[in-house]
């Protein structure tokens, strides 16, 4: 398997979030931003967007992705002094360097995440075994590790957990070893519900107690306790009400995939329905926690 890859360099920080909007749509498979300045942030204001001035962003896309329909689209975006380069990935080269590369991550001494190339001696604590692949979603990308990190942190016993934009099925499978009396996993993406299916028969999770959808075959009344949406600000505001409706009086939801600078934009769209009681940040993304509020 090959992947296609675009790395924007020289890049102004504060275009990002209008690249992530305009590539949402052609379904990146992860993001990776790095310094391309001298210029190091030891510490950041969570209300302040704590990214370099310049950045260098590296994008990666499925095999089968029109990429002179990305360089379009990022061409749109960025400006003159602003150089892109567009590479083909082989599988074994990217997937490998990735396995071996990364340590084991421990989420609050609950639950642990490594590649399946790792070897690890602890042993009594969950284990979550994720590698890269179509779906998004190993623990390493800020997101998905703020989503990871409040999920040890909380009660997750006997909750029904909804996982929306469930990608790898990273949170879905976490969930269940957190001790989930039920979890529904949902992604648009027919890729998405293979891999999450894969990886939940590699991890050994209770299958009786998963559920699979897509966007489009989701049940009407879930009444979740808990629902994560690790996706992107814009369907993350075009799916509120729809978030509202699947959680119960008190559920509680966990939202991430927001740059610091969309803050603002999801907390009017939630502020109406949920009260916010906890915001989390990592490398310039952040994830929000909201209550139900009952009416």
């Amino acid at each position: 398997m090959k992947y296609n890859q675009i790395e924007i360099i020289n890049l102004p920080s504060k275009l990002i979030g209008a690249l992530e909007d305009q590539l949402s749509e052609m379904n990146p498979l992860s993001t990776s931003i790095e310094n391309h300045t001298d210029h190091e942030i030891f510490e950041s204001d969570i209300k302040e967007h704590p990214l370099w001035k310049q950045c260098s962003l590296k994008i990666l896309f499925s095999f089968e992705t029109n990429m002179n329909a990305i360089t379009e689209m990022v061409e749109e975006i960025i400006p003159s002094d602003t150089s892109y380069q567009v590479s083909l990935l082989n599988d074994k080269d990217w997937i490998n360097s990735w396995k071996q590369g990364l340590r084991p991550l421990i989420f609050n001494n609950r639950l642990m995440v490594h590649s399946s190339a790792i070897k690890t001696s602890i042993s009594d604590l969950p284990n979550i075994v994720i590698d890269p692949g179509l779906a998004f979603g190993t623990g390493y990308h800020p997101t998905t590790n703020l989503c990871l990190n409040w999920l040890a942190r909380n009660e997750i016993k006997n909750k029904v957990v909804v996982d929306y934009g469930c990608g790898s099925g990273i949170l879905a499978i976490a969930a269940l070893k957190l001790g989930a009396k039920k979890v529904i996993a949902i992604d648009n993406d027919p890729s998405a519900l293979e891999v999450t299916i894969q990886n939940a028969k590699q991890n050994k999770v209770n299958e009786s107690k998963l559920s699979i959808h897509s966007h489009d075959a989701v049940p009407k009344h879930l009444d979740a306790d808990i629902l994560t949406a690790n996706i992107l600000a814009r369907p993350l505001i075009e799916l509120s009400n729809h978030f509202c409706q699947i959680l119960n009086t008190d559920g509680v939801i966990c939202l991430s995939g927001i740059l610091t600078n969309q803050e603002n934009d999801i907390h009017k769209t939630y502020s109406k329905e949920f009260t916010f009681v906890d915001i989390s940040e990592k490398d310039g993304w952040i994830s929000i926690i909201g209550q139900k509020k009952s009416m």
